[in-house]
Parts: C-alpha cells; structure tokens; sequence
C-alpha cells in the first residue's frame, strides 16, 4: 500500500508541475461546472464502481468495489430520493453485501460461498428503520467522491482563498477522451486541518460526468488517500420504481431481482446464427471456442450472470452440475458476463472449481443483444440455433427444467 500511495502523489506532483498545460484555470472551472450540471441531470443510473482508500492510520485501508442502480423519486418515506439495488464486496473477503430498498422495504444481506448467510427485511413505517447503508453507496457517487458541494466551490469566489494552483490537461483513460483537472490546495492552519492535498478529477469529453476521482493529502503526518472509478452502464433508463421490490421467499427470505436495463420485455433473439454473423468473437474462458458459430450442432446452455449477483452465484453449481452430467452429449455450457474482467472470473471459477466455459467483458454487451434485463437468466438453445427455453431466476426446479429441455431435445436429434 505505500508503494501505491508514493505512486499516487508521483502522479499528482508530475501533473502539478507538468510544463504542457493546455487550458487555463478559467477552462477548468467551465468544465467543472458542466460536470456538475451533468451529474444533476442524473434522474437514474446503473454504474459500476470501485472505491478505495486510507485514512488515519496504517492499519486503515479499505477496497471495495460492487454496481449498483439507482432511482430519484418524490416523497421517499424515509426522506432519500432514490429507489437503491446495490452489492458490494469488500477486496481480501468473500461475502457480497446486498442492499435492496423499494421505499417501504429495506433488505439487508450477505452472501457467502453462494450461500445466504444473513438477510434481513425492515419495514420502514412499522420497525422505524431509517437508515440504510445505501445512503453511503450513493454518496460514493453524488455526494463524496463527486461532490457536487464541493465541484461548486471549485469554481466559485470561494475557491480562492482554498485553491493554490489548477491545471487541466487532455489525457486517455480507459480509451476514453478526457479532461484531467489537477486542484493543488492551500495548506490552512489548525492542528486538523489535512496538508498538502490534491484533487484531481478524470471527467469525460463526451458527457462531461466524472469517471474517476484521486484525493491525497496528510493528517498529521499519516498519508490520507482516496481513489474512486466509476463504469456507468445506463444513465435515465430506469423510469419505473416498481421494479425495485422487496419481497418474501420460503427459502431466502428475499428474493433479489438484479437487472441491467430494467424494462421487461422477451428474449429478442430468436435463432444466434442469424442473429449473429460468421465473424463474431468469444471473449471466453475455459474453453478453445473462439467463434459463435463454432458452436453449431450442438444443444447450447447459456447462463448470464455476474460476480456481484447473489442469485447468480447461487445457481453457478447447478449449471456446473449440468455441463458435468451432458458435457459428452454434444451439449455446450457458456456462462454469458459482460460486466467482470477475466482476471476476477479466471479467480473465481477456480476457486469454486467449475468446469464450464464462461465470457467476460468485451466489445459485445450480449445481455443487451438478447434483451436479457433480469439475472440470473438460463436460455436453452436447439442443435439449429433457436431459442426453445428462457429460465428466469434461481429457484427450487429450476436445475430439473433445464435438464428436462436437454434431454428432450437430446431424443430429437
């Protein structure tokens, strides 16, 4: 963590005193405040973030990364204006927490080893529950790492008396076209005011929003450090708050909808090969396939899911189980993610050792192309390429429908 930490201000301190400043501060301020506005505009978002920072001693270190989708809304019982689906993992741990609010329910659980270890429901009328943790995973966006409080001092009278020097410059993050704005600030005295601190924005030529955020600076002579990085997946396409539903089960006690576009509608692929040309690509572990259409004459089993799905993980074993059982009878098992990388995955399906291929992220956002918006989501495809099945969930049957699909498919060959 020093190693990085040393890196982080080596960075900071080479775009302080870079010598290719190509705006003035006047430029940055006018790109601040159009960042501002574009984040005010945020009616609804689905994003994937990672956080991570120190604070205060040695010891207190803190990485944690998870998506979440959010949802303004009027009148929130309990004074928030947002509908909240959030899961997130703590790095060096191995349970997801998982946070769902619907504005008179709030669940709370964590899932560890696919298994449900905690969940618990409030009812926010009745059991007077008015905190969430989501609160902080929103802040994270709007209000902490992407202040808009704050943004808004950066360009105001005000900054003056707390700004020493500002530089923008243009930079490529994540091949995208950026504006890096470096705010150097005044060391101000008190024995707790943080010294020798930067913040520095990455905000994006396109839509003006921030994609990432650096803090450092010293408390009292211990390194203080803050980093966030935001993926945003969809921005105002959630427009009904319903879908965010807390709800009861026999088994879990919360049954956990994650969707990635939120609008239900059908499997819009009917048949992949007609769907999908001779060209198109695998980005694939566990397997020498690297073509779709590779994948001809056999009885297909897709099953779309990412690391941060509780009921995706639940179900993993089940798929497992299958792609054991028909892996000999001209039966392909692919699990679909395109959110993780394939590091975190390759992780992942070792640890659990499971045998079955599965993509990671890439140019091709499959679930979109299926109209895929609820996980886990299993599609059963014929030796021909069409789509005979659609399973949604992870419930008690849902291993034995799939196997009796294989298997009647299987006869008819």
């Amino acid at each position: 963590m020093k190693n990085l930490l040393l890196l982080v201000l080596l960075i900071l301190s080479y775009t302080y005193n870079s010598s290719a400043q190509n705006y003035s501060k006047k430029d940055a301020k006018k790109i601040i405040s159009k960042s501002v506005d574009a984040i005010k505009k945020i009616n609804s978002i689905i994003y994937r973030i990672e956080n991570s920072n120190k604070s205060f001693s040695s010891e207190d270190t803190s990485i944690l990364e998870g998506n979440c989708s959010l949802l303004k809304v009027n009148k929130d019982p309990i004074g928030n204006y947002h509908r909240l689906q959030a899961n997130w993992i703590s790095k060096g741990k191995t349970s997801t927490v998982v946070q769902l609010y619907d504005g008179k329910k709030i669940s709370r659980g964590s899932i560890n080893n696919n298994s449900i270890e905690r969940n618990t429901i409030y009812n926010v009328a009745t059991d007077g529950y008015n905190a969430i943790n989501g609160n902080q995973l929103r802040d994270l966006l709007y209000n902490n790492a992407f202040d808009v409080g704050f943004m808004k001092q950066l360009t105001s009278i005000i900054g003056r008396f707390f700004i020493e020097n500002c530089i923008m410059i243009d930079t490529m993050y994540k091949d995208i076209e950026c504006f890096k704005i470096t705010y150097k600030m005044k060391n101000m005295r008190g024995e707790d005011a943080i010294q020798d601190s930067y913040h520095q924005y990455i905000v994006s030529k396109e839509t003006y929003l921030p994609i990432a955020y650096i803090f450092y600076g010293n408390f009292k002579k211990m390194p203080l450090y803050e980093s966030t990085v935001v993926d945003y997946i969809s921005i105002n396409q959630i427009t009904d708050p319903n879908i965010f539903t807390v709800t009861e089960n026999n088994n879990d006690n919360t049954t956990v909808v994650i969707t990635d576009n939120h609008t239900q509608k059908p499997v819009s692929i009917q048949n992949i090969y007609n769907s999908f040309d001779s060209n198109t690509m695998l980005s694939i572990v566990g397997s020498n396939i690297n073509y779709l259409h590779a994948l001809k004459g056999n009885i297909i089993v897709l099953d779309f899911w990412y690391l941060s799905c509780p009921p995706c993980l639940k179900l993993m074993p089940k798929i497992n189980e299958i792609h054991n059982e028909f892996k000999d009878k001209n039966v392909v098992v692919i699990g679909i993610n395109d959110i993780d990388d394939s590091a975190s995955i390759k992780k992942f399906h070792s640890l659990h050792q499971y045998q079955y291929a599965t993509t990671y992220r890439s140019s091709i956002h499959f679930a979109n192309m299926f109209g895929i918006n609820s996980f886990p989501t299993t599609i059963i495809i014929d030796h021909e390429g069409n789509v005979v099945k659609t399973l949604t969930g992870n419930y008690n049957n849902v291993s034995n429908e799939i196997k009796k699909s294989i298997q009647s498919l299987l006869k008819k060959q």
